[in-house]
């Protein structure tokens, strides 16, 4: 039985989701449900869809998954740009956040290719 938490992306993408979560802390309550909320959902709809993915039998049905948090990693990379326009996010934080979630994109898109080629 395979276990989502030994796979590298799904590390990456669970420490990341606990930074952002850290980080929305210092948001405006006036965000609380329209960019936290928002950042919250589509941050641990990456470590969901990996776990989930990780977990069916079938690599068609494990890449749909992969599918899935990637497009949720670019909702994040979006909504963190416009947090840091909006200077919620320092440009420091915006940068590191950015390159964890392009690492994060990178390494789903290898699992994604991999399951195609097979």
């Amino acid at each position: 039985m395979k276990d989502a938490r030994d796979l590298k992306v799904y590390q990456k993408a669970e420490d990341l989701c606990v930074a952002v979560e850290a980080t929305l802390d210092t948001f405006p309550a006036k965000q609380k449900y329209n960019l936290i909320d928002q950042i919250r959902r589509a941050s641990t709809s990456i470590v969901a869809n990996i776990a989930e993915g990780n977990g069916v039998q079938y690599p068609k049905k494990e890449k749909d998954f992969y599918d899935i948090a990637v497009g949720s990693a670019c909702e994040v990379q979006a909504l963190l740009h416009l947090s840091s326009r909006l200077h919620y996010v320092s440009n420091d934080s915006f940068e590191e956040f950015d390159q964890a979630l392009w690492e994060i994109r990178r390494m789903l898109t290898a699992l994604i290719k991999k399951l195609s080629e097979s």
